[in-house]
């Protein structure tokens, strides 16, 4: 019994198991932004000399990609060598990711080295593709 005991915690103390052996990326994007648009509308009525005026205010906040960029790295069998990490010093790589923010129909990501210097850059309609794209790109170069 004690060694079954002593077994497991080697086994769940093993740090390949908790992702140790793989290479850390940091994933960002745009800050958060809140858009306000403002709508005035007057209606005059010249008969009675009336006018009427409203105005609405709209806001929202455009969507982060780090949540979605996250699940697929841990999903993709071709990022298996990588996780996430919210820590920017202990990264290896850095992924940006950008929305077309007109359309959000496309979608762009830029890998950086601990260096800063660009590895790769893409562009896609699919962020899924994109974080694959990127990680057979890195395990090309590793």
């Amino acid at each position: 019994m004690k060694q079954l005991i002593v077994l497991s915690l080697l086994v769940l103390s093993s740090p390949s198991l908790w992702g140790a052996d793989k290479v850390r990326i940091y994933i960002t994007d745009l800050p958060f932004e809140t858009i306000e648009s403002t709508t005035s509308v007057s209606d005059v009525d010249i008969g009675w000399l009336e006018r009427t005026t409203s105005s609405t205010t709209t806001r929202f906040q455009t969507k982060s990609y780090v949540t979605d960029a996250m699940k697929h790295l841990m999903e993709l069998e071709e990022c298996s060598n990588y996780i996430a990490t919210v820590n920017k010093t202990k990264a290896r790589y850095a992924f940006f990711i950008e929305a077309d923010r007109d359309t959000e129909s496309r979608e762009n990501i830029v890998v950086y080295d601990s260096e800063d210097d660009v590895i790769y850059a893409g562009e896609t309609f699919r962020l899924r593709n994109n974080i694959k794209d990127a990680c057979n790109k890195l395990n090309a170069v590793r």
